[in-house]
């Protein structure tokens, strides 16, 4: 049986907010698609390495995911996925910090705030 074409509507009915579509999009890139950065905007790029993702996995090529097609990728993509994110999670975050200068009498010159 051949799977239907995923529509502009099928995915609509998904309700992806910007971190769904980010996800979507980091899990293409790692499985191998390039979709040109990953900015929660499915843009041009992103659309052409979902018809990708889809050619080669036997789909219909419309460059919009339904639901099945987006439980494929998150299943295809789980062990990548998962190892991106405890790399995430074990680099060191950075805090934003103000860092003051002080003048010959203690008096303050120049602050300014910095990613520490």
């Amino acid at each position: 049986m051949i799977a239907p074409l995923a529509t502009e509507a099928d995915e609509a009915r998904l309700n992806l907010d910007r971190a769904a579509r980010q996800e979507i999009q980091r899990r293409l890139t790692l499985a191998g698609f390039d979709t040109g950065g990953v900015d929660g905007d499915l843009g041009p790029n992103s659309r052409r390495a979902i018809r990708d993702w889809q050619q080669a996995r036997g789909f219909p090529a419309s460059g919009h995911l339904n639901a099945s097609q987006r439980a494929r990728l998150i299943e295809d993509s789980r062990e990548l996925y998962d190892g991106w994110l405890a790399e995430e999670q074990a680099k060191p975050r950075k805090r934003r910090v103000k860092v003051c200068q002080r003048g010959a009498l203690g008096l303050l010159v120049n602050c300014r705030m910095e990613w520490r």
